[in-house]
């Protein structure tokens, strides 16, 4: 199974915050998943210090593979 390619997108003044988006989504889906990103780009924890209270077992993501 390939992975597809992924394009970074800066969102805002901070480079180190960003998101990485399909590389091959068709053009209208990708700008309007970009904008909606920016919208609510105030959603976002970039890290566990902007989330205090949240429990490390509940965030933490695991893959289940062989």
């Amino acid at each position: 199974m390939n992975c597809e390619g992924l394009e970074r997108v800066i969102i805002g003044d901070d480079l180190e915050r960003f998101f990485q988006v399909g590389a091959r989504l068709p053009l209208q889906e990708k700008e309007e998943l970009v904008e909606l990103l920016r919208r609510n780009v105030d959603v976002f924890a970039w890290d566990a210090y902007e989330a205090p209270g949240l429990n490390p077992e509940f965030i933490c993501h695991r893959l289940n593979v062989d």
